[in-house]
């Protein structure tokens, strides 16, 4: 590896932290904020599409 270069590698834990914040957020959003049902579908998908998009 020459100086400079990062290593494209992760860690597991690195992967697992962003798909674990993803799924918590429509839980806190119904604990915490009172959502509704669409308004949790709403943020999943757009959760799930920006995960989708980093994995490109």
């Amino acid at each position: 590896m020459a100086v400079g270069q990062r290593s494209t590698v992760q860690s597991p834990a690195s992967r697992f932290v962003p798909i674990l914040l993803a799924n918590l957020l429509p839980v806190v959003g119904i604990v915490w904020f009172d959502w509704r049902a669409s308004e949790v579908v709403v943020i999943y998908l757009s959760t799930a599409r920006e995960s989708r998009s980093s994995w490109r």
